[in-house]
């Protein structure tokens, strides 16, 4: 336990030293540190850890260290060599761990995993996924991604940011910095959420490790799909009319009509009323995320989960659903501004000249 505490520190100071080089804008400084906390095998413990050191050891010719039964009357003797093998093997341990072959340059290398679970284990139980944060290699994983993205690295920015989702599931801001800088097309998007284990082959499945709700919050994240829906009969409030024209280029007539939206109970209807789209088997597989998260899971109410049900009906060109969505978050959680462009965005659209006024003095009020 105190070896693996010592690796854990080790990536801990790894990650504060990182971030503090990065808020300074030295992502070439940070990317050092944290290629030096990933070397494979890592330094050697010292010398009174004993010979096994972190749990594992380097393996050589003669399969270690010398086991062999000696016939020595002399105990000193044995002692000495004793000795003199434990500082030759943690010697080459040393050198292997300072040699360039340790460095680990590539995000897909599978060293990542067996350090990651080197320093704390991966297989996760059900209540070390409600009760511990997330794997320290996954956010070390997203940290030099990030950092190599700020330097126009996106290539090798994304096997990294890969691994840290492939270590910890948990690690949202991996699949959050993706989707945002758009470094893989929404196809890829799909396939990297698919291949994610959120800990289906755990006993009891995927309600039992207490994550169901992770797989459809991602997938409510993700791009693509989008079908083009209607905008619902006119939404005034007040003197406050819609303009004849919406800020949508899509035609509308002859459409169906969608079902309005309820507050805080999101209805994510059925495609019925959205007109065919491109991608109409993965719309509503994220129609079936969005209605889990808020009936199943009971989300229909959080902040995230509404911003992101505003974005993607802002997508849709549906900006009366998105509206809705945005006046949801007012109200639960005013100080929410994921989807802050969104509700500009709808109430322009809508010309809602009224509204836009008051949110923007709540909007100045609130900096």
């Amino acid at each position: 336990e105190g070896i693996r505490n010592a690796l854990l520190l080790r990536t801990e100071a790894a990650l504060l030293a990182g971030q503090c080089l990065i808020q300074a804008g030295e992502y070439e400084r940070a990317i050092a540190v944290y290629e030096e906390a990933m070397r494979f095998p890592p330094p050697p413990p010292p010398v009174e850890w004993g010979v096994f050191g972190y749990g594992y050891r380097v393996v050589d010719n003669n399969g270690g260290r010398n086991t062999n039964n000696r016939d020595r009357g002399d105990e000193e003797e044995d002692e000495l060599d004793a000795k003199l093998a434990d500082e030759m093997y943690i010697r080459q341990w040393r050198e292997q761990s300072l040699s360039h072959m340790a460095l680990i340059d590539d995000g897909d290398d599978e060293r990542l995993f067996r350090l990651a679970d080197n320093i704390q284990s991966v297989q996760f139980s059900s209540l070390q996924l409600m009760m511990e944060g997330i794997h320290p290699m996954s956010r070390l994983c997203a940290a030099r991604g990030v950092a190599y993205d700020e330097i126009s690295n996106s290539h090798r920015a994304i096997p990294f940011l890969r691994m840290a989702l492939t270590i910890d599931a948990r690690c949202i801001e991996a699949l959050d910095y993706v989707v945002k800088r758009r470094l893989l097309d929404p196809e890829e998007e799909r396939r990297w959420v698919a291949s994610l284990n959120f800990g289906g082959n755990d006993i009891g499945g995927e309600e039992a490790m207490g994550i169901s709700w992770l797989r459809d919050a991602y997938l409510a994240r993700l791009r693509g799909g989008l079908g083009v829906t209607t905008l619902p009969p006119t939404l005034g409030d007040g003197d406050d009319h819609p303009s004849e024209f919406d800020a949508s280029p899509v035609q509308h007539e002859g459409m169906p009509t969608p079902s309005h939206l309820s507050l805080g109970s999101p209805d994510f209807v059925s495609v019925t009323g959205r007109k065919p789209s491109i991608d109409h088997s993965f719309s509503q597989t994220v129609d079936e995320a969005f209605r889990n998260l808020a009936t199943k899971h009971h989300l229909g109410k959080s902040s995230d989960i509404l911003s992101h049900a505003a974005i993607r009906a802002y997508g849709s060109h549906d900006l009366r659903s998105a509206l809705a969505y945005c006046t949801a978050i007012d109200a639960y959680d005013p100080f929410c501004r994921t989807a802050g462009y969104v509700h500009v965005a709808t109430l322009v659209g809508l010309g809602l000249k009224r509204r836009l006024f008051e949110l923007a003095h709540r909007l100045v009020d609130a900096d």
